[in-house]
């Protein structure tokens, strides 16, 4: 049996990387975890402002970062020796761990959150979390699935409408009535303050901030705080990314087609390419979007102003992940690179003056190596990526690894 093997680099100041402390790091470290490691691989990263969620093949959620806020998830109370208080400890309440919080702000290494289980999608905005969970209290056959949030909301991001605010932050709480019966989330993504979901019958749903037009342009609504359709989307959706202020919607791989929702501030509209081509997969950075496309190119429009933009003469790609202004990708080789704003050492090091910060534009038109397939042992392989704010991943499942 194969151990995951994820390493992080980048911003850390609340532990959010995972990696036993808070400091940045700008080469590949591999994470820890609390006792036990999962026992399958990791399946996707979604990283908020300073915490981030690791989704497990077999449905687990673990969790790392700031902890005040709650989009860490609940907290495991220790019993003084390091191991936890027994099963009714480990989902405390704000009450009887407030001291413990105030005394750690933050948890520098992924622990697994406890009450939830069956988990297929995850999304983080700034401050909260959102897990998909298949329902274990009907037969699987059903496919009914429940959507709990947890963490603050600061525009309606939890997407409760009926649930009252009393909870816990850290506390996961379902959405109650979503998805609609009859049909099932089949894509989920999360900037800063908005949330959108695509389900089985073609439709987009979405809750929190849309002042800039987001979830649609509804006058008089700056934000939906709870799951809403989206209306005048003119196709089935496939897939939808979340930008900073904006929501891009896909219809099937092969149709080209693209529809905007917001993005108006860096005319994401008015630069989408004439032709789109078929395509493997598809991300947006909080201004900027991506297509890679099925023979390995990366389409990129939207804001450059820190080298967001795929660079010219990049070799044939086969993954790519989007942070709020980076790109984490896979070549066909192995190599793993990234470009972008690398200031806090997200896109590996980049030479700059001592005591000063990483120049806005040190990677427009190049990337950097922040890792190679080829210094894998025998038997292990790059398995996924992942980006978040300042924030890289990279999923191995390994025995053994040198980066």
């Amino acid at each position: 049996m194969t151990t995951p093997t994820p390493f992080s680099l980048g911003s850390n100041s609340k532990g959010q990387l995972g990696i036993g402390h808070v400091e940045d790091v700008s080469t590949p470290q591999p994470v820890t975890f609390h006792l036990e490691p999962p026992t399958c691989g990791i399946k996707k990263v979604a990283a908020g402002g300073n915490h981030t969620l690791l989704l497990t093949k077999n449905g687990d959620v673990w969790a790392a970062g700031d902890i005040l806020l709650g989009a860490y998830g609940p907290i495991e109370v220790t019993d003084g020796t390091g191991g936890t208080g027994g099963a009714e400890a480990r989902c405390s309440t704000r009450s009887d761990n407030e001291e413990n919080k105030q005394q750690q702000q933050h948890q520098n290494v992924f622990r697994q959150i406890p009450t939830l289980s069956k988990a297929t999608h995850i999304a983080s905005t700034w401050t909260a979390g959102i897990v998909v969970c298949r329902d274990t209290d009907l037969p699987a056959s059903t496919g009914r699935q429940i959507v709990c949030s947890f963490g603050t909301e600061l525009k309606g991001e939890l997407g409760r409408t009926q649930t009252p605010r009393e909870a816990p932050p850290e506390t996961p709480v379902k959405i109650e009535d979503f998805p609609p019966l009859g049909t099932a989330v089949v894509d989920i993504s999360a900037s800063l303050n908005h949330v959108v979901v695509v389900l089985s019958d073609g439709s987009a749903w979405g809750w929190g901030a849309s002042r800039k037009g987001q979830l649609g342009s509804i006058p008089g609504r700056g934000f939906f705080p709870g799951p809403t359709f989206i209306p005048n989307i003119p196709f089935p959706v496939k897939r939808a990314v979340a930008g900073n202020e904006s929501t891009t919607f896909f219809s099937d791989p092969s149709s080209g087609k693209v529809h905007i929702h917001g993005g108006w501030k860096y005319k994401l509209k008015e630069h989408v390419p004439k032709e789109i081509p078929p395509w493997q997969d598809v991300a947006a950075g909080w201004s900027s979007l991506y297509v890679l496309t099925n023979d390995g190119q990366i389409l990129s429009w939207g804001n450059n102003k820190y080298g967001q933009h795929a660079p010219p003469n990049l070799p044939r790609i086969v993954e790519m992940a989007a942070g709020s202004e980076h790109v984490v990708a896979l070549t066909e080789e192995g190599g793993v690179i990234s470009w972008g704003w690398g200031e806090h050492g997200n896109c590996g090091p980049i030479p700059h003056e001592p005591g000063e910060c990483v120049p806005y534009g040190a990677l427009i038109g190049r990337w950097n190596l922040i890792a190679n397939a080829k210094f894998l042992k025998d038997g292990s392989r790059i398995t996924g990526l992942g980006a978040g704010c300042a924030t890289s991943w990279i999923l191995v499942e390994t025995e053994g690894l040198v980066l």
